[in-house]
């Protein structure tokens, strides 16, 4: 019976199908377009001996605040007993004059006002655990003592990352120097290269900075060589993760650019990073960027 009851079943289902208007050996599923491939990596942030990233893991050390051109500040350093007055930092207001003398496209009135809050309040913190660190410590635990100075080292890196920041901010749109453009170009290629470079890896590293160093190592290798060149493959693009300035202890920062969100979403939207950064290479203060250089290659200003 259950033979039968198939075979019935088979052929009625035969008739069926060929009533309808196309047959099943010509009935195929639509074929879906190719998932492309991803896009090729831009030549203009490959890697290569004159333009590099810069690998950048925490090192736990002293930063050689010389090198930056900003604070000089005391060591981290606890000690039961000291008779040391902690230095008191003051906000540089001459920075926020300038950033408010024009109107600028990347930062709103609004955003530098709450940009600058920021940085006072870090000063505010930086003053207050200085001051905590060189009480008479014999009632605190080695654990409060060490989390401190991490906490002081933390405000002390963003005090100097937001200086370098506001320095190399320009409201006027200035442009470098005929000689020192001629430099950066021999060094990184063009300045598009450097604009795509600093963008790129602001872009897609996350909260942190993007920076335009300058490595001294290579002019040394350069000058026990006997060549004349010796700046030529010094730059460097890099990026520092949160604010760990002691990971870059060894270069010296030319160009330093927010890529934290406070600098960015209040004009641009949460989606608004890679246009805020385009837009702040306008207002890049070329003197600044300028004298740095010319310390680091220990020429006169």
């Amino acid at each position: 019976m259950i033979l039968l009851f198939l075979s019935v079943t088979l052929c009625a289902l035969r008739v069926f199908l060929s009533s309808l208007p196309f047959s099943p050996s010509s009935f195929s599923i639509p074929q879906l377009s190719p998932i492309p491939p991803p896009p090729p990596i831009s030549p203009s942030i490959s890697l290569s001996a004159k333009r590099d990233f810069l690998g950048i893991d925490p090192i736990k050390i002293s930063i050689p605040f010389q090198a930056t051109g900003t604070r000089k500040l005391m060591p981290l350093q606890a000690t039961q007993k000291s008779d040391v007055k902690p230095e008191v930092l003051q906000p540089k207001k001459e920075l926020l004059t300038k950033l408010q003398s024009e109107k600028m496209d990347v930062m709103s009135l609004n955003t530098i006002n709450d940009h600058w809050k920021y940085y006072e309040s870090c000063i505010s913190n930086f003053n207050a655990l200085n001051k905590w660190l060189t009480d008479d410590l014999k009632d605190k635990t080695d654990l409060e003592i060490e989390n401190g100075k991490l906490r002081m080292e933390f405000e002390r890196s963003t005090i100097i990352l937001h200086e370098l920041y506001f320095e190399n901010t320009n409201p006027k749109r200035l442009t470098p120097s005929p000689e020192f453009a001629k430099r950066l170009e021999d060094g990184y290629g063009s300045f598009q290269n450097i604009e795509n470079d600093l963008v790129s890896v602001g872009f897609a590293e996350g909260i942190g900075w993007a920076v335009l160093l300058y490595d001294p190592s290579v002019r040394k290798e350069e000058e026990t060589k006997g060549s004349e060149d010796n700046d030529s493959s010094s730059l460097i693009v890099g990026f520092v993760r949160g604010n760990d300035l002691p990971s870059i202890k060894s270069y010296v920062p030319l160009i330093v650019i927010d890529a934290w969100e406070h600098s960015f979403v209040r004009d641009f939207g949460v989606l608004g990073k890679k246009e805020a950064l385009r837009t702040y290479m306008k207002y890049l203060d070329w003197d600044v960027i300028e004298k740095r250089y010319n310390s680091a290659m220990n020429k006169k200003e």
